[in-house]
């Protein structure tokens, strides 16, 4: 049996193959990279309850719009859009027009699913982690391998 890690060992850098199993888990928490920028982007995709298909929240910023009116949205997570599954696998993002967020977050998530699903994801671009918890339950991962995978043993199994 592996050592559990401490805390700060959590996030983990994803593979493509692995991200993309751990963004349709059910309760993704990813962050991706500019290799160019440095910068993060924080996402969380959470399968709705009853459909197939995933709410996608962008960490931080953007405004909700009510009756015409922005609202600001300092912290918390922001809805950005749906991202649709067909047979289990990603095929289209469709962002929240109600949301406003800038492009780049909107346009990086498209981006990191079309790259991720046509298998064309190069880490020369951007990397993507994870938040150190089970993409498909939530549980703070500490074996290794689970961290790896995104997806804790329990999770691996079903």
């Amino acid at each position: 049996m592996a050592t559990p890690l401490a805390h700060a060992d959590l996030r983990a850098r994803l593979s493509g193959e692995v991200a993309l199993s751990a963004l349709t888990a059910g309760r993704a928490v990813v962050s991706l990279r500019s290799q160019r920028t440095g910068e993060f982007r924080t996402y969380r995709v959470a399968k709705f309850e009853t459909s197939p298909h995933f709410s996608v929240e962008f960490r931080g910023g953007g405004s909700l719009e009510i009756s015409g009116v922005r609202i600001p949205r300092l912290d918390g997570w922001t809805r950005i859009g749906v991202l649709y599954v067909q047979d289990g696998i990603p095929h289209r993002f469709v962002p929240n027009l109600k949301t406003h967020v800038d492009s780049d977050t909107v346009n990086g998530f498209r981006w990191m699913v079309n790259q991720l699903v046509s298998k064309t994801w190069s880490d020369e671009k951007a990397e993507i982690w994870h938040e150190g918890q089970c993409c498909k339950c939530g549980r703070r991962l500490t074996d290794p391998e689970s961290i790896r995978l995104a997806l804790g043993p329990i999770c691996r199994g079903r």
